[in-house]
């Protein structure tokens, strides 16, 4: 039995045309670009920097594929792009998670940002 809370996250998530966290079990990432701010579930933390310029460009288009040569011009190489990319899915995807949940790498091509509720 879903709490009235519950029901209203799975109406609000489903009305911004998402499949429910309930429904896939998946808690959805939240961003407040204002603060820098993004919660997952329980966890929260403030992004700041690198780490703000890379998660706001993923944010902005969360469930398509940002190619990797777009992101490397952006931190001026692979390594760069690579160390921040790794301090991010280490903030945010769950620990002993077996494979990438919100970060997932689509070989050859870029960086997915995935469960994200946008408002």
């Amino acid at each position: 039995m879903l709490t009235w809370q519950e029901w209203e996250t799975i109406q609000n998530d489903w009305k911004a045309g998402m499949q429910s966290s309930v429904i896939t079990g998946v808690p959805l990432l939240r961003f407040d670009k204002a603060t820098g701010r993004i919660r997952v579930g329980a966890r929260e933390s403030v992004l700041t920097g690198r780490l703000l310029e890379l998660f706001s460009v993923l944010y902005d288009n969360a469930g398509e594929v940002v190619e990797n040569e777009d992101l490397i011009d952006i931190f001026d190489g692979d390594s760069a792009l690579r160390r921040v990319l790794s301090r991010l899915r280490d903030l945010i995807e769950p620990k002993g998670a077996d494979e990438p949940i919100y970060l997932a790498t689509v070989r050859g091509r870029g960086v997915q940002l995935n469960h994200v509720a946008k408002r």
